[in-house]
């Protein structure tokens, strides 16, 4: 229930983090073109480490002012620490990556309309994994998600017909099926590690070895450092790139851990993964990607899908019964 002077406050965080994500990926869309997917990411994760940095070190002063009973903590285990460790070099590093070479094949609408798949590849982990069972109406919702998804994939291949499937394409939709199990397997990690921890803390965790590693990457190959001498000579692009990185990672992240505290996860994280739908009229408006009805049909049919595999059971159970 929400406790905060706004009524609704944290589904209404939930809904500006998804807006927030929506322009996020369109800018990344509109100015990344032209710079290696790995390059897009590495710059992403700098501007995130060093803005939850900032965040961290100012917050260790706001228990001497009064504004919070604590500063915040890393996780006090190694193994923990390690693990959302990994946790960063699965999601952020490898699934990020992958999720910007779709936007360039893909476009922002049908790579946003794939990463539909990550709730329910993360309903099938939790369930062979962590041995937390889908009850019947999650797995309707997981094959709603995925006849949905399927459907936007074929409009998206209809419209190739008679310019025929690129093998850029093919790719691109592979990169994002690969971005949505990627995020699926970060997700249900961060489920367990993040409890009782501090989100901004962590954050610094996650980021920070994802980082490394696209810096070396970035350092010791020809492509890398190529990439980052291209990003380097745009200072406008960095501009806009960084707008996106503040607007998709500092402040949707923020809004999203202010979501979780004020009010029920599952309602969270069903207003949260509506960003495909909004990426649709923001990416036509700026980009000028302009998708079927077909494709707009299947995406808020996903949404209808995430929302069975991700509200309270309580809540259809209620219905059921009357």
């Amino acid at each position: 229930m929400d406790t905060d002077f706004l009524p609704y406050a944290g589904k209404l965080a939930a809904l500006l983090a998804s807006f927030m994500w929506s322009f996020s990926i369109t800018l990344y869309r509109a100015h990344g073109q032209g710079l290696p997917a790995q390059t897009l990411n590495l710059y992403k994760l700098f501007v995130a480490l060093v803005g939850f940095s900032i965040l961290v070190t100012m917050l260790q002063f706001a228990p001497a002012l009064g504004w919070l009973e604590h500063a915040p903590r890393f996780p006090g285990s190694w193994q923990k620490s390690g693990w959302l460790m990994a946790s960063g070099i699965i999601g952020l590093t490898l699934g990020d990556t992958l999720f910007f070479v779709s936007i360039r094949h893909l476009g922002a609408a049908l790579t946003a309309a794939l990463q539909c798949l990550t709730p329910p590849l993360n309903a099938m982990i939790d369930w062979f994994y962590l041995g937390i069972p889908m009850s019947t109406i999650q797995v309707v919702g997981m094959v709603i998600v995925v006849i949905a998804v399927a459907g936007v994939v074929l409009a998206g291949a209809s419209n190739r017909v008679g310019k025929h499937l690129s093998r850029a394409w093919v790719f691109g939709l592979l990169a994002a099926l690969g971005s949505a199990l990627c995020q699926a397997i970060a997700y249900a990690m961060q489920g367990q590690l993040l409890k009782n921890e501090n989100i901004f803390a962590c954050m610094i965790l996650r980021i920070a070895p994802a980082f490394l590693l696209l810096a070396a990457l970035a350092c010791f190959t020809k492509g890398g450092r190529l990439g980052v001498g291209l990003l380097v000579s745009q200072p406008r692009k960095m501009g806009y790139l960084t707008l996106a990185a503040c607007i998709g990672t500092l402040v949707g992240i923020t809004l999203l851990s202010y979501a979780f505290q004020h009010a029920d996860t599952g309602i969270v994280s069903t207003i949260s993964t509506t960003y495909p739908i909004w990426v649709i009229p923001v990416a036509a408006f700026f980009l000028r990607e302009y998708p079927s009805p077909w494709q707009v049909a299947c995406t808020l049919l996903a949404i209808v899908g995430i929302a069975l595999l991700m509200l309270p059971s309580s809540i259809w159970q209620g219905w059921l019964i009357h």
